[in-house]
Formats: structure tokens, C-alpha cells, sequence
């Protein structure tokens, strides 16, 4: 009778180690976008054929959904957020994993939310949050979307020496006797941009734009 009792304790144990794990996982350096694995199974061709298609979250992170604070959302988000920089409450997002460095917690998050002109966005974020728990600063490091001609996304790699890489890629399409094609078969870096950690927020140390056609 007893191992009875104790079955639902144990079980409720497991499950608390399941949905913590995404969140407790240590990153390490350097890390980059391929390793998170995120846009694996990302159907590009999907995407690039039918803009209202909503990219989401890979079932491996929605493990323990969290919403943004209003602390959190009075916050703007640094990096090229086109024209919404700011996170809203009641959009959840997940954890992917986290890192200490110099007195402050940082977290890597994903999550879904409306962009400008109502536009789908899966958003790779790593924010930082001071001892009290409050956020201190927020970076964009990939926004997944399709809007109008273009799909848009972007490369970065954090680094170990705490600086963070990103580029922004864009791959345009045309339509030839009403099929979309690819305007180039490859994407093209049209931003790139160096940023720093210091004192828990993330400074600019260079940016240089790329003409692309």
C-alpha cells in the first residue's frame, strides 16, 4: 500500500525535473545558432511560398511556458527588432537555457509574437536580470519571419569572451508568370552587428549595413 502513496510523489518529482530542465541548463561558450538546432526543421520553402505561414516553437523547448511581466515589457528590446521593440504581456515564451556572468542571471529565450502589420515572429532572445530578479536588458538575436518579398533571419554566435555576433540575412523573392521564385538562391547578410556584456547590458561596438539586392 505504501509504494502506492508514494508513486504519485514520485511522479510529480519526475515532472518537475522535466520542465525545469530547459531552464537550469548551463550554456556554454561559444554558442552559436546551429547548435540550438531551432530552425532544423524549419521548412524555408513553406515560408518563402506563403508569408502567413506562423513559424513555431519546436516542441523540445515548450516544455514550461512563462509570460512577460510588466516589468519585463517596459523594457525595449536592443538589436534590429523592425519597429517592435518591446515584449507584450501574456506572450509566453520558453527558456532554452542560461548563464551567470558578473553578478547578473542571463537567459535564452524563444517565443512567438505578432510583429508590425500583425507579421508572425519566432524571436530568439537572451535577456539579463539583476540579483532582485528584474530585467536589466534584453537583445535580439533572431527574428524568424516572411513580410511581403522577403524572408528574414539572422546568424549569431555569444561568444566566451562574453561579446555576441549577429548577422541579419535576407533572401528576396519575385514572381515569374505567377510562381514565386528565389530573387537569389542564397541568402544575403544585409547587417552585421558586434555587441558586448557589460554590467548586465549589452553594448553596441560595431554595426556596418550591406547594400543587397
Amino acid at each position: 500500500m505504501k509504494k502506492y502513496i508514494f508513486l504519485p510523489y514520485l511522479l510529480s518529482c519526475i515532472f518537475c525535473c522535466v520542465i525545469n530542465a530547459a531552464e537550469s541548463k548551463v550554456l556554454v561558450f561559444p554558442l552559436d545558432v546551429t547548435q540550438l538546432r531551432y530552425r532544423q526543421a524549419l521548412d524555408m520553402k513553406t515560408l518563402f511560398d506563403n508569408c502567413s505561414f506562423v513559424v513555431e516553437i519546436p516542441p523540445k523547448y515548450k516544455r514550461r511556458p512563462n509570460n512577460f511581466n510588466q516589468q519585463e515589457v517596459s523594457i525595449p528590446v536592443k538589436g534590429d527588432n523592425f519597429g517592435s521593440p518591446n515584449m507584450e504581456v501574456g506572450v509566453h515564451y520558453y527558456a532554452i537555457g542560461s548563464f551567470g556572468y558578473d553578478h547578473n542571471t542571463f537567459k535564452l529565450i524563444i517565443y512567438n509574437k505578432p510583429g508590425e502589420a500583425d507579421t508572425p515572429l519566432l524571436n530568439v532572445q537572451l535577456n539579463s536580470y539583476a540579483q532582485d530578479g528584474n530585467l536589466v536588458d534584453a537583445l535580439l538575436l533572431d527574428s524568424v519571419f516572411c513580410y511581403e518579398d522577403i524572408v528574414r533571419f539572422s546568424d549569431f554566435v555569444i561568444n566566451a569572451d562574453y561579446t555576441v555576433n549577429i548577422d541579419g540575412n535576407v533572401l528576396y523573392k519575385y514572381e515569374d508568370d505567377m510562381v514565386v521564385k528565389n530573387k537569389r538562391s542564397v541568402s544575403q547578410v544585409y547587417l552585421k552587428e558586434k555587441y558586448i556584456i557589460k554590467n548586465g547590458r549589452f553594448e553596441l561596438i560595431s554595426r556596418m549595413k550591406r547594400k543587397v539586392e
